[in-house]
Order: C-alpha cells, then structure tokens, then sequence
C-alpha cells in the first residue's frame, strides 16, 4: 500500500429486488477492511493535532462519545 499501487478488487452481490431485477451491493473484502483501517489511523495521525491544539480534550471526548441520558450527561456538572 505505501508503494501506491493497491487498488482494490471490484465487488458487488446480486440481491433480487421484490419487483424483479437485481440491486448490486458492494461488500468490501478484508484485505480493503485492512487497507480503509490503516489509512484512517494515518489520517486521524495527521489530522487530529489540529483540533486538539485549539480543544479542551475532556470536552471533545464527551462530544464524540454517545451520552444513554440526560442525568448521566449531566452527572459529573454538580
């Protein structure tokens, strides 16, 4: 991949629509799972100083993460 010269493989499932015909769905292989992961971790390297430079990091982490309610939200407030 660091050469450049991974391309990833065409991809697609025939799913039969409820109407007739065909929809193609396409599954990614594990090789383009690894390929997507690595390149994220890469940009998430390079990209996520930027942010947190100008951040507070405790309140990005809140931001990010997915609160169940309003009185855990509010929880470590009092």
């Amino acid at each position: 991949m660091s050469s450049g010269t991974y391309f990833p493989p065409p991809v697609g499932v025939e799913i039969p629509k409820a109407g007739g015909g065909v929809r193609v769905l396409g599954v990614p292989t594990v090789a383009d799972r690894v390929a997507q992961t690595a390149v994220a971790m890469e940009l998430e390297n390079q990209v996520e100083p930027m942010f947190f430079d100008t951040v507070d990091h405790e309140l990005m982490v809140k931001a990010v993460r997915p609160i169940p309610t309003m009185q855990t939200a509010t929880a470590d407030e009092d």
